[in-house]
């Protein structure tokens, strides 16, 4: 028995939505698909790295739940076919996770970032990231984001929106930013390059 099926039919927030994630085949967005899933949803992942995708697809083994449609969101003509495709196929969207091209605080450890503040490993990073984020002793990780998605595509969140419940992602990411600026003394188009690389 597949093991997204094995909770109960009370506990699955998400029977019988539809989702599309972009950027699904790694990282949070494949967190994303596997909570979505779980808790019934059907799910189109739009990427542009399809080894990965598909490597999912297999593992899941699901056609009818899971599947993969190549997608480059810079191209308006990908994401309409992205759309399309998974309405021809399932007949309806109720979930759009735009998770592409998003970064989160666990990818600021970069060979550029850890040259330009003289960090030795992965260790020194994460306390830096922990030392800066304003939940403190949390150290978030992609399946609390992945599960307070999960609850706002609820019927349980129907009088809550992102706007009401923010997780440690976005204030973690803002804050580490303003933290990079306190902390760095050279120029400001090396503080620019670094927030790019990160956004």
């Amino acid at each position: 028995m597949n093991a997204f099926y094995l909770l109960a039919p009370i506990a699955r927030r998400l029977e019988g939505k539809v989702a599309i994630i972009t950027g699904g085949a790694r990282g949070l967005g494949q967190t994303a698909a596997r909570q979505f899933l779980k808790h019934g949803a059907k799910v189109v992942i739009g990427d542009v790295q399809d080894e990965l995708a598909h490597s999912l697809c297999k593992e899941i083994d699901d056609e009818s739940s899971l599947s993969y449609i190549h997608c480059d969101i810079t191209k308006d003509s990908n994401v309409e076919t992205l759309v399309n495709s998974t309405l021809a196929k399932h007949r309806k969207l109720d979930i759009m996770f735009a998770n592409a091209g998003i970064s989160s605080s666990s990818e600021v450890d970069t060979p550029v970032f850890r040259k330009e503040f003289g960090f030795n490993d992965e260790e020194a990073v994460k306390r830096f990231v922990l030392d800066v984020a304003p939940l403190k002793g949390v150290n978030l990780d992609a399946e609390d984001v992945a599960a307070a998605a999960v609850y706002l595509e609820s019927d349980e969140a129907k009088y809550v929106s992102v706007l009401n419940l923010v997780t440690d992602y976005s204030t973690t990411k803002n804050t580490l930013m303003e933290a990079i600026k306190r902390k760095k003394s050279s120029s400001q188009s090396r503080i620019k390059e670094l927030i790019l690389i990160m956004s």
